[in-house]
Formats: C-alpha cells, structure tokens, sequence
C-alpha cells in the first residue's frame, strides 16, 4: 500500500525537474510512479495505448506522453499547490481503488473513473460555500449517517448505501431497508417529498425526519457541519480508503471542509423515524393520470405518529 509519507518521501528525493521520477513499489496492473514536471508534484501511470484522459481542471493538467518503449506516461500534474493534500490523497486513492482489478484495461476504467470524483472535489475545495437549505439538508443526512455508524453496522456498508445527490432518489439504500432523510426545523408541521419516486418503493423502507435548530456557539450541544463531518470521519478511523471515499461523497453535495462552516451553528434536537408500508399516507404512480410526470406533497407530521418507529436503528 502507498501512505502519504512514502509518495512525499519519493518526491522530495527527486533532483531531475525534467522527467526525474521514482517508480511505485505496489502490487497492481499498472505501473505507477511519481515524478517532477516542471517542477509541479505528478502521478503517472503507464499503458500500452495512447488515452483520451479527457479534459484538464484548473488543479490538474492530463498529460499523455509517448515513452522511448513505445508505451505511454499518463500524467496527472498538479497545478495548484494549495491543493497539494488534495492532490496526495487522490494519488493513493486513484492507485488503491484500482489495484484489485482483474486487468489493465479495467483498472484504467477504474482510475479515470474516481479521477471524476477528485475532480469534483477539488472544484468544491475552490468554489462556493453551502448555505441555507443546502446546509441544513446536508447536515441532518450527515447526522444520521453517524447514527447509523453508531449502530453497529459495518462502515463499509455503512457508507457505501448512503447514495447521494448523483444516484437515485432515496438517501440511504441497504438490501433489507431504505431510508428518504427529511431535515426541518424544530416547529415544523410538515415535510415536503419532491417526488412521487421518493416514497413509491415497493420494498420496506423509513420516512426519517431530523430536527434541528439554528443555535450559538456557546449553546450546549451546538456543532456546525464541519464538526459533524469530522465526527463521521472519527467513526471511520483506520479505515482510510474510506475516509477518502466520505470525503468524495460529501464533494457530491457541493461541501468540502472550510472554516466558512464554522458560523453556522445547530443543535440536533430529534430523529423521528416512520415505517414507510402499503398503509403509509403516500402518492403512488398509479394513482395520478399519465399526463402528469412531476409533483411534489406535503405531510402533516401530526398524522404520521401511527407509523412512528419506536425500535432502534
């Protein structure tokens, strides 16, 4: 396995600025090493064709470069140097993800494919901060995901069924159960469901309301959405292949750490879950004419309380 000290420690040894590099010792289909461009921190694997790497971010330039065997040097270059962390811990994911791949061509399919996901980090890591409901709505799904961490449940598992804003519409998918996260506000009434995909599931699954309340710093119970991410982190301690991947999932909401958080304060103050059966007050499919492809609903939490679970996650 690469850690962060030996692709630091191969770097630094390099005095060639021009193609000066260190080859990686891992097990894996591709070749990897690390390398000098002009004079900017590089990862390079290598492949028997030449690759279409897609397009550069303003972080990373894509580089492939015929070598003098007639393979090539895909190069991924760092560009800004604020983002060097960044940049590290993509190096040893892009190689640990891919090296269990039963081929060179899959395990290329493998790295431009979670290349996607740094990518979208490190736009995050130089755009704009969340706030309002984006926020809060992030916060109560991080909030429940550490419950679910806490449950004794596998992070792995864990981790992997929480699906975010880019797959499907419900929150958390596992294969005996599903969870739609809701946040609201400590006196709200009702919950909105932006879509009739959201709670028209055949198979068992929970309508999960999490309240919070925009609270002071000096408040007991207060914690901002860095403190929370931090906390889900912690529950995945020594496991670092994850703690990358929560990371790659949070930049899919458009969140990667900034102190710019450390304003904005809440306090969890209740997770009410319901049981989502074929008695749950929900709209289904069949039950609106074809014409109408999209709606949204309110429900009265009032009148959920008989399908309010009491058991433990």
């Amino acid at each position: 396995m690469s850690t962060r000290e030996q692709l630091i420690e191969k770097w630094n040894r390099i005095t060639c600025h021009s193609g000066g590099g260190f080859m990686l010792d891992v097990e894996h289909n591709l070749d990897w090493y690390v390398a000098l461009v002009e004079e900017r921190k590089t990862l390079i694997f290598v492949s028997n064709r030449r690759l279409n790497l897609g397009d550069p971010t303003d972080s990373v330039e894509l580089r492939c470069i015929e070598r003098g065997d007639g393979r090539y040097n895909n190069c991924f270059i760092l560009l800004d140097s604020l983002l060097e962390e960044v940049f590290i811990e993509m190096a040893i994911d892009l190689i640990e993800t891919s090296r269990h791949e039963s081929s060179a061509e899959l395990a290329i399919d493998s790295v431009m494919s979670r290349f996607e996901k740094w990518r979208m980090l490190m736009r995050v890591k130089k755009g704009k901060v969340l706030d309002g409901e984006k926020l809060q709505g992030l916060m109560g799904e991080v909030v429940f995901l550490k419950s679910l961490l806490d449950s004794g449940r596998s992070p792995d598992s864990v981790l992997d069924g929480w699906k975010g804003p880019e797959y499907g519409v419900r929150d958390f998918v596992y294969p005996q159960v599903w969870y739609e996260v809701k946040t609201v506000g400590f006196k709200a009434i009702d919950v909105t469901i932006s879509s009739i995909e959201q709670l028209d599931v055949s198979t068992l699954g929970e309508l999960v309301v999490v309240q919070l309340i925009k609270s002071q710093e000096d408040e007991p119970g207060s914690m901002t959405l860095n403190d929370m991410v931090n906390a889900c982190s912690e529950s995945l301690d020594g496991h670092e292949q994850l703690q990358r991947a929560f990371k790659l999932k949070l930049a899919e909401f458009g969140y990667a750490e900034s102190e710019a958080y450390n304003d904005a304060y809440f306090r969890h103050i209740d997770t009410m879950r319901y049981r989502v059966d074929n008695s749950f007050p929900r709209i289904c499919r069949n039950m609106i004419p074809e014409a109408v492809y999209k709606m949204t609903y309110k429900l009265l939490l009032d009148q959920l309380i008989p399908w309010k679970c009491s058991e433990d996650l």
